[in-house]
């Protein structure tokens, strides 16, 4: 399996060459006013430009409307967008169909039943990632205490296909508090 990095929350050129310098692939912009990562527009773009060509660009909303997302595209020029919202599967492949930009749906996870949820995105986006949340009760805490394995997750997240090369949908993993980066 090939690992891809994506460093979020560029605000800075310092920021950005050091992502490049470390090898990362993906470099995002987070568009959401309560993240003290929030950029906008005219520093995005300033910010896009130099990424351009040396990492791809991911514009990161959360529940966004089509004339911000249409004014996001025209001025950054994301290489994706990435759903951090509530987001149905019909409204991420509408958004990938309407502004003609891959889409990567964020799914938080807190306990196994949670994986469920990425078969219904599976033809509807061009990559998963499965971020961490927050457990829902002091039971599933215990249940995330074990590490996943992409494979597992895979397994877990679509049964039908099984095995992890036969899933379409590329993923993209990112490791947050309860997973562990050695087990992915």
């Amino acid at each position: 399996m090939t690992v891809a990095v994506k460093i979020c929350g560029m605000t800075s050129a310092d920021a950005i060459d050091a992502a490049v310098s470390a090898g990362a692939t993906y470099g995002g912009l987070v568009f959401h006013p309560n993240s003290p990562r929030n950029v906008g527009l005219e520093q995005a773009r300033a910010l896009a430009d130099r990424m351009r060509g040396r990492l791809q660009i991911v514009a990161l909303i959360a529940d966004m409307d089509d004339a911000g997302i249409a004014n996001l595209t025209r001025t950054v020029r994301p290489d994706f967008l990435q759903l951090h919202g509530s987001e149905s599967a019909r409204r991420a492949a509408y958004i990938r169909a309407k502004f003609d930009v891959p889409v990567i749906k964020a799914l938080p996870v807190s306990e196994p039943a949670d994986l469920s949820a990425a078969a219904e995105y599976e033809d509807a986006v061009d990559m998963l990632m499965f971020d961490a949340a927050r457990p829902r009760a002091p039971s599933a805490a215990a249940v995330m205490a074990r590490p996943l394995t992409g494979k597992s997750l895979a397994a877990k997240a679509f049964p039908s296909r099984g095995s992890w090369r036969a899933v379409s949908v590329r993923k993209m993993w990112r490791a947050r508090s309860n997973f562990p980066a050695r087990n992915w």
